[in-house]
């Protein structure tokens, strides 16, 4: 008798059909004779036959349940069940309550130093340097 596992998702995405195929790909070295059956029948068969997991009508006796919205699929419940949650919950700040995220103000002001204090805390020129003495006369 062969094992069987059964796939539930609400929608087929991309992503859903790489982590059944990680999944499918960690059971098989395990189970050497498993199999897998498509309630929806979404699944890409190439990629099951890559696998090398066949799919199947028989009943399951594990299931992997895929959400992607806000709920999880309806399961039977005398089912041993595997849950995948593929959507992340939303980490953002929220203000007040709000549904939508709240976004912090960028810092006010200048970045760099304060110009000020360099300008006025730095040392005079020291050395000798090359001076016009037309100049000197004018300023002096």
């Amino acid at each position: 008798m062969s094992n069987v596992v059964g796939i539930i998702y609400d929608r087929m995405t991309d992503q859903v059909e790489l982590q059944i195929c990680r999944d499918l790909m960690l059971l098989k070295g395990e189970f050497p004779d498993l199999s897998v059956h498509d309630p929806a029948g979404k699944m890409d068969e190439a990629m099951l036959s890559a696998v090398g997991v066949p799919a199947t009508l028989d009943e399951a006796q594990t299931v992997i349940v895929y959400k992607t919205g806000p709920d999880w699929p309806e399961v039977d419940p005398n089912i041993d069940v595997i849950e995948r949650d593929l959507c992340p919950g939303d980490g953002a700040p929220k203000l007040d309550g709000d549904e939508r995220p709240g976004y912090y103000l960028r810092p006010q002001g200048r970045d760099g130093a304060n110009l000020t204090d360099v300008y006025l805390n730095r040392s005079y020129p020291r050395g000798n340097g090359v001076t016009d003495p037309l100049v000197i006369l004018l300023w002096s």
